[in-house]
């Protein structure tokens, strides 16, 4: 195999990161400070009951009812997923400056396409064909065995939510610094988007099913994405390279017998399809420019600080952080092509943005590590661009989704 192939679809996205940016330490100093503060007894610190901060009781009922939906045993159970249909209509009903009749618009200024059964539906499979070639990754002729598979996929390996969310709220904290932890040390070895979704996807996994210490959420943290990068990675990192961004914290015997402990409790199951992948299938489809496709995939990452999106497949989080991404860039329409491949409207991911825009209101406490990465010439200062955005547009943030 060629490492030096790039996928076409996301070959701006990578991870570099400027070398000045002290990522590094300023988690760890988090991560000793929120140890620090609940060594003592972190057993009667639990979530408050009042509603989440930042989003309406309706919503966050929503959200509840959205996951218990379709929650299944990943082990005993066989997810009977029906194949959605792939085709779509790319140059039909297509918005003008005058807006069809057939269009309605958002809260947040989008044009809707709604279904128009007298639209003409000429080559269809045939066009997005053609937009499937152009990533030579992508295996044509199985576009929708494939698709149908991951959807199975990425519920199978959902981690348990309801378990996670009813830990003592040492272990949300200590979460989202080593998350933010991960995100420098996994932006520092250079390491595949694919690496970084899965190593938290192992780690709230792991989460879901033991309780954890807060004086090992870090040595849990490092062998997530230990995990992962043997799984994603050819060159994965060496239990010598994690010794050295862990700074002695934790030899290499700890690494080890963690990995080991991990992936029994796990029952060796890695095959998440991650959201990485249906973003590269939504991209190929819609043509997305990077400007969108780069602030979607920063809000893919800070999503992963907020406990609260585990609750959601990855096919919805990324529909989520495309809808929220052209709201910002002002995009002309939401298109059928979206809906019809993940299945999931705008109306149903409201809910969803509100709690992204809130997580992206400070991104100094919430996710410094992701906004220092997004912030560089290399990924065009598309985290200033959002800050900026959200600044300006303290409307849309008020709302309370009623």
């Amino acid at each position: 195999m060629n490492s030096n192939n790039k996928r076409v679809a996301l070959q701006e996205i990578s991870n570099y990161v400027s070398k000045s940016l002290n990522v590094k330490g300023w988690v760890n100093a988090q991560v000793r400070e929120i140890s620090l503060q609940n060594g003592c007894s972190p057993s009667d610190k639990h979530f408050p009951s009042q509603s989440w901060h930042g989003i309406s009781s309706i919503e966050e009922s929503q959200i509840q009812k959205d996951y218990d939906s379709f929650l299944a045993s990943p082990l005993e159970e066989e997810i009977v997923f029906t194949e959605k249909q792939l085709l779509v209509d790319l140059d039909v009903c297509s918005i003008s400056n005058v807006q069809s009749p057939n269009c309605s618009v958002s809260e947040f200024g989008i044009a809707i396409e709604e279904s128009n059964d007298n639209c003409a539906e000429e080559d269809e499979e045939e066009e997005l064909q053609m937009r499937y070639s152009a990533d030579e990754s992508v295996s044509v002729e199985y576009a929708k065995e494939i698709l149908s598979h991951m959807e199975k996929l990425e519920i199978r390996f959902m981690p348990d939510y309801r378990h996670m969310s009813a830990q003592p709220y040492y272990v949300t904290e200590m979460r989202a610094s080593v998350i933010n932890w991960i995100v420098g040390v996994h932006t520092c070895i250079n390491l595949l988007p694919e690496s970084l979704f899965l190593s938290i996807n192992v780690l709230d996994r792991f989460l879901s099913l033991q309780n954890v210490p807060a004086s090992k959420m870090k040595l849990c943290g490092a062998t997530a994405l230990f995990i992962a990068c043997k799984y994603e990675e050819i060159h994965p990192p060496t239990v010598k390279d994690l010794e050295i961004v862990l700074e002695g914290e934790w030899i290499g015997e700890d690494i080890c017998g963690m990995e080991k402990y991990m992936l029994m409790v796990l029952q060796y199951q890695l095959g998440w399809p991650g959201p990485v992948s249906f973003l590269r299938l939504l991209t190929i489809v819609n043509k997305w420019e990077s400007q969108l496709r780069i602030m979607i995939k920063y809000f893919l990452e800070v999503s992963l600080v907020e406990q609260r999106f585990s609750s959601l497949r990855a096919s919805q989080l990324v529909a989520t952080c495309a809808y929220t991404g052209q709201s910002i860039l002002q995009e002309e329409n939401w298109s059928n092509t979206l809906p019809q491949i993940t299945g999931y409207d705008y109306m149903s991911l409201v809910s969803y943005v509100h709690l992204l825009l809130k997580c992206l209101e400070n991104p100094f406490d919430h996710h410094y590590a992701i906004y220092s990465k997004y912030a560089t010439p290399y990924f065009h200062g598309i985290s200033r661009q959002v800050h900026d955005w959200i600044a300006t547009n303290t409307n849309l943030m008020a709302m309370d989704g009623s």
